[in-house]
């Protein structure tokens, strides 16, 4: 009988703990941040951000900058990628919002490496996650696309087609940091 009850107290407690975990993550989760994938970052009206998807950099100089999502693989001589590496790249692999609506290869509108403050202000002031120095490429892509993986908040209607969106790169690691539409 004791045995019984022991298992039942644990199982109680158990069960009262994973439920105090949950109110506590209900109740500090932001709605408006949770995406799939990607974060929704407030911006001016024409532009819908998305940060490229991943914590807060795990190394052990703490470093306070958005390390991104995997996307193109870094040189294997550890120089930056080269504007044909990254094209390549963008031409051959579904975009971060989804496939074309012909579901062929995206048009590269324009491609630019740039520094992450000149990204910035490219970007009309959003924090694309790097330091000043840090170079990136930011890729425009013509589709049109659809609107897949698009997160907009509640309420909000999707639109049947995007004809451009914009791919932030990290011009060493290859990780995406950030995407969106204008």
């Amino acid at each position: 009988m004791r045995t019984q009850g022991s298992k039942l107290l644990l199982g109680i407690t158990v069960l009262f703990s994973v439920a105090f975990i949950v109110v506590i993550a209900l109740t500090t989760l932001d709605p408006q941040k949770i995406t799939h994938a990607s974060n929704l970052v407030p911006t001016p009206a024409s532009v819908v951000l998305h940060k490229g998807p991943g914590p807060k950099s795990k190394r052990a100089n703490a470093s306070p900058y958005v390390t991104g999502r995997s996307e193109i693989p870094p040189r294997k001589d550890g120089a930056p990628l080269t504007e044909s590496d990254v094209k390549q790249y963008v031409t051959t692999h579904e975009p971060a919002i989804g496939p074309t609506m012909s579901n062929s290869a995206p048009t590269v509108k324009k491609m630019q490496l740039m520094t992450g403050k000149d990204a910035r202000t490219y970007l009309s002031g959003s924090d694309i996650g790097r330091p000043d120095n840090d170079m990136v490429y930011i890729v425009e892509l013509h589709g049109p696309f659809t609107a897949g993986y698009m997160h907009l908040p509640a309420g909000t209607k999707y639109p049947d087609s995007i004809d451009s969106i914009f791919e932030v790169f990290d011009a060493h690691t290859g990780n995406l940091l950030e995407w969106g539409t204008e």
